[in-house]
């Protein structure tokens, strides 16, 4: 099995991940900001405290699922 940083023909498609990442930060704060059509730093605290919470949310959802699996192996 080959890994993915040893085949050159496909190395653009790191690109296309770090572009698309990206891509979609700019499209939820420019989504929240045309929805509730608020100024620029009230959007941009809503959009950290989305980021923040939603990481928090992983992290816990993460470490939840890592003791389950730990005990019932």
């Amino acid at each position: 099995a080959y890994k993915l940083s040893e085949m050159p023909y496909l190395g653009w498609l790191y690109y296309v991940g770090v572009t698309a990442i990206i891509y979609m930060f700019y499209y939820v704060y420019k989504s929240i900001r045309t929805f509730y059509q608020q100024r620029r730093a009230k959007t941009i605290f809503k959009y950290l405290l989305l980021l923040f919470s939603s990481f928090i949310i992983t992290i816990t959802l993460m470490a939840a699922f890592g003791i389950f699996s730990f005990y019932t192996i």
